[in-house]
């Protein structure tokens, strides 16, 4: 498609997002592929996964893996790989997803060293944001998960270990939306002393 566009820049837009999908979902087969061979689970790291220990220290993975690769997207897709291969179980690999909603502000952060009064208060927003959706998905962690498969089993769909942590995801972003909704007011004036241009 994006070959043959000439002008058509929609047509052009098209190619490139259809050929990046079909290279997503490649890199998700391979994964897949390299998981099934590894031959071990996490378990057999000595990780406590019941313990706040453990899944602190798989909270701690998830920002590391998103920092390293810069993309939540893709410490996303490499754990619900590693949890349909069942190299991780659904607890510690929702404490990485809880790592990698951390670690994707690591982006917005770097952006902002050296910006404007503006970026800075923006990618402390995106922090702030951050830190309470994984905070109450932390402590509300069975909850969270228990109502990812709730929800899924009431709109008929697989309630497989890959498919709930991926709606444990958005039901994080969604608690996360809804938590700093209140508190939106409050940190706009913080920020607002924070960081102050010279034009304010």
């Amino acid at each position: 498609l994006h070959l043959f566009s000439g002008d058509r820049v929609r047509l052009a837009g098209a190619g490139r997002a259809t050929a990046g999908f079909g290279a997503f979902f490649m890199g998700i087969d391979v994964l897949q592929g390299a998981f099934a061979g590894i031959g071990f689970t996490v378990t057999d790291l000595g990780l406590d996964e019941g313990s706040i220990a453990g899944l602190l220290a798989f909270v701690l993975a998830g920002i590391v893996l998103t920092v390293t690769t810069q993309s939540s997207s893709a410490a996303v897709a490499i754990t619900l790989t590693a949890v349909a291969s069942g190299v991780i179980a659904l607890h510690p690999a929702a404490a990485i997803i809880i790592g990698a909603n951390i670690g994707t502000t690591s982006t917005a952060v770097l952006a902002a060293l050296g910006g404007t009064a503006a970026a800075r208060r923006t990618a402390l927003s995106h922090v702030a944001f951050s830190l309470v959706a994984a905070t109450a998905a932390f402590l509300l962690m069975p909850f969270f998960l228990w109502s990812s498969g709730e929800g899924l089993a009431l709109m008929g769909l697989s309630v497989d270990d890959a498919t709930k942590l991926a709606a444990f995801h958005t039901l994080l972003n969604l608690v996360g939306v809804l938590l700093i909704w209140p508190l939106a007011p409050l940190l706009v004036r913080l920020l607002s002393r924070l960081f102050v241009s010279g034009e304010e």
